[in-house]
């Protein structure tokens, strides 16, 4: 894991106002993004110098500790072994090869960590020399940065406050120049008020005047007019009157005669009751007759006399639409 960066390696982010004149914004800001630029590649630099040197440290305990299990795997070899007396010849063989080989081996093992410790210890030595001179470089390119961003910030001061100077003048200047131009143009604002009220109203009293006279006119024509629409709803009136009285005149003549009418149906009715009651009588007789001879054929007289006489349902029937036709 890098180590965490030192804050005072990275110069701050200086924010410069925007004024009318001074220096130009986007070469300051690309100054500062050059100058932070080449800061955070020295800390990289930096990170990874002490990661190198911390994996070099984690090497150099791991080839430390394989060392140390060389050495002791060395000790066990090296351990005198039982009486070669007590072996055979095939054992003794075999104890004899295995000194030999763990000589060599110790020997080998010996050499290699001295030249791993040597080469380690170097290799750190010059890690941490660059190391060194890194830090060194940083800090002498941060007093650099520092001084310079300390003379770029007072400049810009000075020249802010001199624009600001300038700046609150003009402001003093324009507000004295608004404040007249406001003052001009609200007394021309008010006499053209008044000449455009004064105008208005003459053209309210001329538009008054004219529609005085104008309502007047269409008052007289809309009195006229009603005066001929009275005189012609009278006129048709009148005579829609005298045929009404006509019709009234014509429906009571019409009445009269249908009463006189209906008096002479009623006479002739009451005329024809007195007849017609001994031919039913007369027509009742025949039809039991009738019914009684009809094995041998109807009577020539009888079906003569009823072919003569009127049939009384039929005469009731005329009776009635008469009456009906005088109602």
């Amino acid at each position: 894991m890098p180590p965490e960066q030192d804050p005072e390696l990275v110069p701050l982010n200086p924010g410069f106002d925007v004024v009318w004149h001074g220096f130009d914004r986007a070469q300051v800001f690309q100054y500062i993004e050059e100058v932070d630029g080449n800061v955070r590649l020295l800390a990289a630099d930096r990170d990874a110098a002490l990661s190198q040197v911390d994996e070099l440290s984690d090497a150099l305990q791991s080839a430390r500790s394989e060392i140390s299990k060389l050495h002791n795997r060395v000790d066990e070899l090296c351990k005198a072994p039982r009486d070669e007396e007590d072996l055979d010849d095939r054992l003794r063989r075999m104890v004899r090869l295995a000194n030999a080989q763990a000589g060599e081996i110790t020997a080998r093992a010996q050499a290699a960590a001295e030249h791993s410790l040597a080469s380690t210890e170097e290799l750190s030595n010059r890690l941490r020399e660059r190391y060194t001179k890194l830090l060194a470089d940083v800090d002498k390119q941060r007093e650099e940065m520092q001084a310079e961003h300390k003379s770029v910030l007072e400049k810009a001061r000075g020249e802010v406050q001199r624009l600001t100077n300038e700046a609150q003048q003009r402001r003093d200047k324009l507000d004295a120049d608004t404040e007249a131009r406001r003052k001009q143009l609200t007394e021309e604002f008010d006499a053209y008020l008044a000449e455009q009220h004064a105008a208005l109203e003459k053209e309210l009293a001329d538009r008054r005047a004219s529609s005085e006279a104008e309502a007047e006119n269409r008052v007289r024509e809309a009195q006229e007019e009603a005066d001929r629409y009275l005189k012609e709803a009278r006129a048709a009136a009148d005579k829609r009157e005298y045929e009404a009285n006509q019709e009234v005149e014509r429906l009571q003549a019409l009445r009269r005669e249908v009463l006189e009418q209906v008096r002479s149906a009623q006479q002739v009715l009451g005329k024809s009751a007195s007849l017609l009651e001994p031919l039913e009588q007369e027509a009742d007789e025949a039809g039991q007759n009738g019914a009684g001879q009809e094995a041998t054929g109807p009577v020539k007289g009888n079906t003569s006399q009823q072919g003569s006489q009127p049939d009384p349902k039929a005469t009731r029937h005329g009776n009635n639409k008469v009456q009906a036709k005088a109602r």
